[in-house]
């Protein structure tokens, strides 16, 4: 076992270096003194499945960390609960009921099944505006999108 003097400790502070981890790298990843005061963190890279979504909560006004996000995942939340329900809510219990109610409001409207599915599973949209925003309508205001961004850019 090896042992790391007050001196090794405060060069790896000035590395940036945490004592704890210093200590976890030499006696429980059994790594050389100097390697792991001087060895530099990784951090590691942050999900793009979770900066999606945390990118839709946040454009959905509910104001979420990464932490947050994860930890709804983690508690079995889907993808559409986790960007529309706000902090200290709880996830709504008839969310199946309710997206069959949506469902079949969607094909009386003439959406079909699958693009209301996909609107409400990929593109995250609320269920409601999923079931009576018609095709017509939303190709018009993707095409509107368009035009701005290309006026933008232009």
């Amino acid at each position: 076992m090896q042992y790391i003097s007050d001196e090794d400790y405060k060069t790896a502070k000035k590395n940036g270096i945490h004592k704890n981890l210093v200590y976890q790298r030499v006696h429980v990843c059994h790594w050389d003194v100097e390697e792991a005061i001087t060895r530099e963190v990784v951090k590691g890279q942050k999900s793009k499945k979770v900066m999606h979504l945390l990118d839709h909560a946040i454009n959905n006004g509910i104001n979420l960390t990464y932490g947050a996000v994860v930890g709804r995942m983690n508690k079995g939340y889907n993808d559409h609960q986790i960007v529309w329900i706000r902090k200290n809510q709880r996830p709504n219990p008839n969310w199946d009921q309710d997206y069959k109610k949506y469902e079949q409001m969607a094909v009386e409207n003439d959406i079909p099944a699958s693009e209301y599915e996909r609107r409400v599973n990929k593109e995250l949209w609320a269920m409601h505006k999923a079931a009576t925003m018609s095709l017509k309508q939303e190709k018009i205001t993707k095409k509107r999108v368009a035009q701005l961004n290309r006026k933008q850019i232009g």
